[in-house]
C-alpha cells in the first residue's frame, strides 16, 4: 500500500459528517496501520520561509475573483462528469504516443476513498468520486501525472540505480518530482496563479499549530466551500489520530517549494527540462548520474517539442506569482 493510502483514515466518512454538522468538533481518524511521529515528518519540517510568497497569491485570487468558487468556474471552467473524464483520459494516453502495449496496461481506478482526485499508482490512475475535474483543467492534471510522474517512471525502470537508489547514494526526489509536475500543469491553463499549491503550503504553516476546527475556520477567508475546506483540512492533518492536538503531515509542502527550486533550475538550464525525465532523480544528483545512466528509448512528453511555448508558460507562472526565482 501507497504511504497515501495509508494515511487515508478509514473512518473518514463517519467523521466528516459529524465534523460538518459541528464545525468544533476535531475529527478522530482511524487507520489500517499504525502511524509514527518520524512518518508524519518525513518529506522535512514545516518550512515557512515561502509564506509570505503563498499568502500573497492566495489574497491576490480573492481580491480578483471574489472566491475559490469563483475562480474555479472561471479559470478551469465547469465541472466534468464521469464519462468525460475517463474518455479524455484514454484519449489523452493516446496522444502521447507511447506503445500500444504500454497503454493497455495502464487502468483508471475510481472510488471515493482517494485523497487526490487524481494520481498514478504503478500502472493504475486513481480517480476520486465523486469528480472534481473541470473542463479547462484536466489535461493540465493529466500533464501533471502521466506526462511526468508516470513517464519519469517508465523511464528510471531502463536504469540501473532502479530499486537500488542507496547502493548508488541517490536523493530523496520528491521535491523535483512535484515542482516539475507542478509546471507542467499550468502549460495549458492560461491563468496561472499557483492557488492550489499556496494553499497547500500555507495550510500546513497553519495546521501545525492549529486543530483541525481551528484550520477550517481559519481557511474560511480563501475557501468559501466547506466540502472543499474539509478536504484541505483533511490532507495535512492525515496521519493523525486526534486531530484536536496540533500537527501536520508535512507533504504538502513540497509541491510550491519543488515548484520555486525547478523553477530556478530551469532559468539556469535554457529552460530545459529533458535532462529531468531520465528517471527519479532530484535536480542535485544529475551530475553523479549523468556517466552511468542510459539515456536510450527516453520517453519524453510532446509538449517539450514546442520549446518557446515551454518557456513563455514558465516565464508567465513566474512573474503572475511573484516567485523569488
Amino acid at each position: 500500500m501507497s504511504v497515501i493510502q495509508r494515511f487515508n483514515p478509514i473512518n473518514k466518512e463517519e467523521q466528516r459528517e459529524k465534523f460538518l454538522f459541528d464545525p468544533y468538533y476535531n475529527p478522530q481518524f482511524k487507520y489500517d496501520d499504525g502511524i509514527s511521529d518520524e512518518e508524519l515528518s518525513k518529506y522535512g519540517q514545516i518550512s515557512d520561509e515561502y509564506q509570505d510568497v503563498a499568502l500573497h497569491i492566495l489574497q491576490s485570487v480573492i481580491k480578483k475573483y471574489g472566491s475559490e468558487s469563483q475562480y474555479l468556474r472561471q479559470v478551469e471552467g465547469e465541472l466534468l462528469t464521469q464519462q468525460q473524464v475517463t474518455q479524455a483520459i484514454e484519449n489523452y494516453l493516446v496522444s502521447l504516443g507511447l506503445a500500444k502495449s504500454m497503454t493497455i496496461n495502464m487502468t483508471i481506478k475510481l472510488s471515493r476513498n482517494f485523497i487526490a482526485r487524481t494520481s498514478v499508482y504503478k500502472n493504475t490512475i486513481n480517480v476520486r468520486l465523486p469528480i472534481e475535474h473541470r473542463e479547462k483543467s484536466l489535461k493540465s492534471t493529466l500533464n501533471h501525472e502521466i506526462a511526468t510522474h508516470y513517464l519519469r517512471n517508465i523511464n528510471d525502470e531502463r536504469q540501473p540505480w532502479h530499486k537500488n537508489r542507496k547502493e548508488f547514494g541517490l536523493r530523496d526526489y520528491i521535491e523535483s518530482e512535484e515542482g516539475l509536475a507542478v509546471i507542467h500543469y499550468y502549460l495549458d491553463l492560461e491563468v496561472k496563479y499557483l492557488w492550489l499549491q499556496a494553499m497547500y503550503y500555507y495550510a500546513a504553516t497553519q495546521a501545525v499549530y492549529m486543530t483541525f476546527s481551528e484550520l477550517f475556520l481559519h481557511l474560511e477567508q480563501f475557501i468559501d466551500d466547506r466540502s472543499r475546506r474539509w478536504k484541505i483540512c483533511l490532507r495535512v492533518k492525515r496521519g493523525l489520530r486526534d486531530t484536536s492536538i496540533p500537527g501536520v503531515f508535512t507533504r504538502d509542502q513540497v509541491y510550491f517549494k519543488g515548484t520555486i527550486r525547478i523553477a530556478k533550475w530551469l532559468v539556469k538550464n535554457d529552460f530545459d527540462p529533458t535532462a529531468l525525465y531520465v528517471g527519479k532523480i532530484d535536480i542535485l544528483d544529475l551530475p553523479k548520474v549523468k556517466k552511468i545512466q542510459n539515456s536510450e528509448g527516453i520517453i519524453l512528453p510532446p509538449f517539450l517539442q514546442v520549446k518557446e511555448v515551454y518557456i513563455n508558460s514558465l516565464k508567465q507562472l513566474i512573474k503572475d506569482n511573484n516567485l523569488p526565482i
